[in-house]
Protein backbone atom coordinates (compact mmCIF):
# COMPACT_ATOMS: atom_id res chain seq x y z
CA UNK A 1 0.00 0.00 0.00
CA UNK A 2 1.02 3.45 -0.75
CA UNK A 3 0.46 4.76 3.27
CA UNK A 4 3.55 6.99 4.11
CA UNK A 5 5.91 5.67 7.11
CA UNK A 6 5.57 8.73 8.89
CA UNK A 7 1.56 7.97 9.15
CA UNK A 8 2.30 4.03 10.60
CA UNK A 9 4.75 6.09 12.50
CA UNK A 10 2.47 8.24 13.74
CA UNK A 11 -0.56 5.39 14.28
CA UNK A 12 1.95 3.41 16.59
CA UNK A 13 3.05 6.39 18.50
CA UNK A 14 -0.54 7.46 19.62
CA UNK A 15 -1.25 3.86 19.68
CA UNK A 16 1.31 3.33 22.70
CA UNK A 17 -0.01 6.65 24.47
CA UNK A 18 -3.61 5.69 24.29
CA UNK A 19 -2.93 2.01 25.83
CA UNK A 20 -0.74 4.17 28.81
CA UNK A 21 -4.08 5.72 29.03
CA UNK A 22 -6.54 3.23 28.84
CA UNK A 23 -3.81 1.17 31.87
CA UNK A 24 -3.97 4.44 33.81
CA UNK A 25 -8.17 4.39 34.03
CA UNK A 26 -8.15 0.67 34.93
CA UNK A 27 -5.34 1.33 37.97
CA UNK A 28 -7.41 4.59 38.88
CA UNK A 29 -10.65 2.75 39.31
CA UNK A 30 -9.19 -0.28 40.71
CA UNK A 31 -6.15 1.46 43.27
CA UNK A 32 -8.14 5.08 43.56
CA UNK A 33 -4.90 6.61 41.83
CA UNK A 34 -4.40 10.39 40.10
CA UNK A 35 -0.69 10.59 39.55
CA UNK A 36 0.94 8.38 37.42
CA UNK A 37 5.03 8.37 36.84
CA UNK A 38 5.83 7.87 33.10
CA UNK A 39 9.55 5.87 33.25
CA UNK A 40 11.21 3.90 31.30
CA UNK A 41 12.65 3.18 27.88
CA UNK A 42 9.59 3.62 26.23
CA UNK A 43 9.24 6.95 27.50
CA UNK A 44 12.98 8.07 26.01
CA UNK A 45 10.80 8.38 22.97
CA UNK A 46 9.35 12.30 23.17
CA UNK A 47 6.54 11.72 21.30
CA UNK A 48 5.04 8.45 23.22
CA UNK A 49 6.11 11.26 26.20
CA UNK A 50 4.46 14.01 24.64
CA UNK A 51 1.10 12.32 23.70
CA UNK A 52 0.83 10.37 26.80
CA UNK A 53 1.39 12.89 29.05
CA UNK A 54 -1.10 15.44 27.06
CA UNK A 55 -3.88 12.60 27.29
CA UNK A 56 -3.25 11.89 30.83
CA UNK A 57 -3.97 15.30 31.90
CA UNK A 58 -6.42 15.86 29.93
CA UNK A 59 -8.13 12.74 32.53
CA UNK A 60 -7.42 14.24 35.02
CA UNK A 61 -4.32 12.68 36.29
CA UNK A 62 -1.42 14.40 37.65
CA UNK A 63 1.71 13.40 35.16
CA UNK A 64 4.97 12.85 37.08
CA UNK A 65 8.49 12.26 35.00
CA UNK A 66 12.14 12.04 36.09
CA UNK A 67 14.09 15.73 35.71
CA UNK A 68 17.27 14.69 37.40
CA UNK A 69 17.65 11.10 36.63
CA UNK A 70 17.38 9.10 32.79
CA UNK A 71 14.03 7.71 32.41
CA UNK A 72 15.59 4.86 30.72
CA UNK A 73 15.14 1.94 32.31
CA UNK A 74 17.84 2.19 35.22
CA UNK A 75 15.90 4.23 36.53
CA UNK A 76 13.00 2.06 37.22
CA UNK A 77 14.33 1.12 40.44
CA UNK A 78 14.08 4.71 41.72
CA UNK A 79 10.08 4.04 41.16
CA UNK A 80 9.95 0.78 43.09
CA UNK A 81 12.36 2.33 45.78
CA UNK A 82 8.94 4.77 45.87
CA UNK A 83 6.27 2.49 45.57
CA UNK A 84 7.87 0.19 48.68
CA UNK A 85 8.72 3.29 50.93
CA UNK A 86 4.90 4.44 50.20
CA UNK A 87 3.38 0.76 51.22
CA UNK A 88 6.02 0.69 54.41
CA UNK A 89 4.13 3.99 55.32
CA UNK A 90 1.16 2.67 54.66
CA UNK A 91 1.27 -0.45 56.68
CA UNK A 92 3.10 1.04 59.17
CA UNK A 93 1.00 4.55 59.99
Amino acid sequence: QNTPISHISAKFHNTLAHVVVSVSEIARKKHNIDTVVLTGGVFLNKRVLYESSKLLERKGFEVLRPINYSPNDESISLGQIAYALNQLKTDFC
